[in-house]
């Protein structure tokens, strides 16, 4: 059976962080069981009927005024229990995150990329095929539609089939053999959780401290990761020269691993081997 991987992006255009510029480029997704979809995306039309979610009403994690039904009935501290209870939903489904953070202030990480929006798709495309290849499996990455119409869509879409035709420098791609497909993210609440996942990890990333850490603690044990290490397995930030110390405040990693060489964190040297450099945010919105 094929495995899904349900896929969505987001941007922060002003990070909070000290010394992090931007801005920031984020693609998520959640490798979900090929036999546990149907049951996880019932679960969370049963949790959000629930709760009187209209039906053709999404739920995001920063609703617009069109989500009226989220802004106007679910406050912060209950959107914040309602974000941690579809993230659970999702770990007793067998669900692995995985998100890829890249600062489009710096440099791309593959020579051959043409622009930021290229290259944390190839990030994040090597780390989905490298979670297939280590289960077996193969799968189908299912992208939120893009926003800007069909002739955007198509471009996107035909773009992400060239990079998995051509493979990467550092991935052949095998494991996605039937390209991606995308689809509206209103219609499918498994859509709407990687929003929310994404989201919140990149949000956390950026230096939001007033809402995201709670849902973040919650979707942290659901990051793909390499026995303890979960910076630059289910969480990559872009570059890791400059970020890999975030991987020890953010997710408690106790080594950074390049190649074969493991060090420990955080690191002398580079940014935020004191703390996480992080700002009290007043006027943040949710």
């Amino acid at each position: 059976m094929i495995d899904l991987v349900f896929v969505d992006d987001a941007l922060q255009k002003n990070p909070s962080r000290n010394g992090m510029l931007g801005p920031l480029l984020a693609i998520g997704g959640i490798h979900v069981p090929g036999d546990k979809v149907g049951s996880l995306e019932n679960a969370l039309r049963i949790l959000c009927n629930s709760i009187g979610f209209p039906e053709d009403e999404q739920f995001k994690w920063s609703p617009g005024k069109k989500e009226s039904f989220e802004r106007k009935n679910l406050n912060d501290s209950s959107r914040i229990d309602f974000f941690n209870r579809i993230i659970e939903l999702a770990s007793e489904h067998g669900v692995t995150a995985t998100v890829v953070v890249v600062d489009s202030s710096k440099r791309c990480a593959s020579r051959r990329s043409k622009s930021h929006e290229e290259d944390v798709t190839k990030l994040f495309l090597e780390r989905c095929n490298n979670e297939l290849g280590a289960s077996g499996k193969i799968g189908l990455p299912i992208f939120a539609k893009p926003s800007g119409g069909s002739k955007d869509e198509r471009k996107f879409v035909a773009e992400c089939i060239e990079i998995i035709r051509q493979g990467t420098e550092y991935s052949d791609l095998k494991n996605m053999p039937l390209g991606i497909v995308t689809a509206p993210s209103k219609q499918m609440r498994v859509l709407q959780l990687t929003d929310v996942i994404t989201s919140c990890t990149l949000s956390r990333v950026s230096g939001e401290s007033q809402f995201s850490p709670a849902v973040f603690k919650v979707v942290k044990p659901i990051f793909r990761r390499d026995g303890n290490r979960r910076g630059g397995i289910g969480l990559k930030i872009h570059p890791d020269y400059t970020y890999a110390n975030l991987y020890h405040w953010l997710l408690g990693d106790t080594h950074w691993v390049k190649g074969s060489s493991g060090i420990e964190l955080p690191v002398e040297g580079i940014p935020y081997a004191q703390s996480a450099g992080e700002q009290i945010n007043i006027h943040a919105e949710f």
